[in-house]
């Protein structure tokens, strides 16, 4: 490992390493500074299970902000004048108009919170399915919505399915805003299928899907919506 006193001739530290880092508090903190204020703090030690990271300013107008590489926020921690909060923005696909397959875990965990906005067309979003222990593990609680953005005048509609057709279950009821004791018709959920049915489904017609239950055989989602009829 080696320390360098500057970088480009600036002050500072720059450590590289060819190994892990590690820094190791006796104390079991870790603080950042800025010109000897305490900015940020990692508290390792004060309860065993947890480790908590603290935004050291106390003003209203506070934050802790996460940002992508292109400087775009996505997240927030929010003193909130002391009450606290955390915000942040929804990943969101616009105007999808093809096939999407989300079938592999990994693939699909970006999408979970998110918005999938779709163009009616004649194709299908399959959902993802476990395969092993710790696929399970990370698909449980994975939801995302379903939207329409276009609507479509014809016979083509979009569906929503298993990755697994022999196993997986999507099950669930979609709302009518017309106040209809019937089932809605713009979407439908029947034999493990969510479809958007074309001509019917407009724009702003969603689902919301979530993963309740998923072992390395079966995948069990929970789905709920609203259409306008």
């Amino acid at each position: 490992m080696g320390f360098k006193s500057g970088k480009d001739n600036l002050t500072g530290l720059e450590v590289d390493s060819e190994k892990d880092i590690k820094l190791d508090s006796a104390t079991g903190n870790i603080i950042f500074q800025d010109s000897g204020v305490d900015v940020v703090t990692l508290d390792m030690d004060t309860v065993a299970t947890q480790a908590v990271f603290t935004h050291k300013i106390d003003n209203n107008a506070a934050l802790i902000c996460f940002k992508q590489a292109d400087g775009v926020a996505n997240a927030f921690s929010l003193d909130g004048g002391g009450f606290g909060g955390f915000s942040h923005f929804k990943y969101v696909v616009l105007g999808r108009d093809s096939a999407l397959d989300l079938s592999n875990v990994n693939n699909a965990v970006i999408y979970s919170g998110g918005i999938v906005t779709l163009n009616q067309g004649n194709f299908a979003v399959t959902l993802p399915t476990a395969t092993n222990a710790a696929e399970a593990a990370q698909l449980i609680g994975w939801h995302c919505r379903f939207a329409i953005n276009n609507a479509g005048t014809g016979s083509n509609n979009i569906t929503i399915v298993r990755g697994d057709t022999s196993n997986d279950l999507i099950l669930g009821r979609i709302a009518s805003c017309t106040g209809d004791a019937n089932a809605a018709q713009g979407i439908t959920v029947s034999s493990n299928v969510v479809t958007f049915v074309d001509n019917k489904a407009i724009a702003g017609d969603y689902v919301d899907i979530i993963c309740v239950l998923a072992t390395d055989s079966i995948t069990k989602y929970f789905v709920s919506g609203m259409a306008e009829t």
